[in-house]
């Protein structure tokens, strides 16, 4: 799972964002109707769970590979997991990043520097800010969707063009991830469900 089209959702789920490598106080412009939409629908949001459907169409494979998952976040509790079906399982709590395989055995995570990225960017997803999204990407935005363009060539190597679309409520509904040489990945979203409660147990462990 690419570190870079996991964090890239997280934030996007419920306009939740970080700092990623930028100053505190650079200034983000905020473009767009459907960008503060989302923002504002973000931040009435304590807890939330979603489940998804991961697409990811790829030019060497003649199917698209389809897998489901689940997003939970208490930003209460300043918690989150993010689970695909059959695959890793990802939670932060209490500040720190725990990773499972798809066997269930917990991996060691070390010192790598790209958990240690993710770590961060999860951590700010729970502060209900969109300017990550301004600082990764160049946006352009419209009442029904968000567009974006890499501003580093490092993420350039994962994602050339990203698209939102933007439920009238301000909830996305989909978020596509253009890749070179014609891959793409889509999640689709369920409706949010902002009545779930937070179990610890969903913090803890696979």
């Amino acid at each position: 799972m690419n570190v870079y089209l996991c964090l890239l959702c997280s934030v996007v789920v419920l306009g939740w964002g970080a700092n990623y490598g930028f100053s505190a106080d650079s200034a983000v412009t905020l473009p767009g109707d459907a960008l503060e939409r989302t923002k504002k629908a973000a931040s009435q949001v304590p807890a939330v769970r979603m489940e998804f459907v991961q697409t990811k169409q790829l030019e060497m494979l003649d199917e698209p590979l389809v897998t489901h998952g689940i997003l939970e976040i208490d930003r209460v509790g300043g918690r989150m997991r993010w689970q695909f079906e059959h695959g890793a399982t990802l939670i932060l709590a209490g500040g720190k990043l725990r990773r499972w395989g798809a066997d269930r055995h917990e991996e060691n995570l070390g010192n790598d520097p790209s958990a240690q990225a993710m770590m961060g960017q999860m951590q700010g997803v729970l502060s209900g800010d969109w300017k990550v999204l301004g600082e990764l990407f160049v946006l352009h935005s419209d009442a029904l969707q968000i567009e974006g363009i890499p501003r580093n060539a490092d993420l350039a190597r994962y994602v050339e063009r990203m698209v939102i679309a933007v439920a009238g409520d301000g909830s996305p509904q989909k978020i596509e991830l253009f890749a070179h040489g014609g891959d793409r990945t889509t999640y689709v979203f369920t409706a949010a469900d902002t009545t779930w409660v937070p179990q610890d147990a969903r913090f803890s462990g696979p």
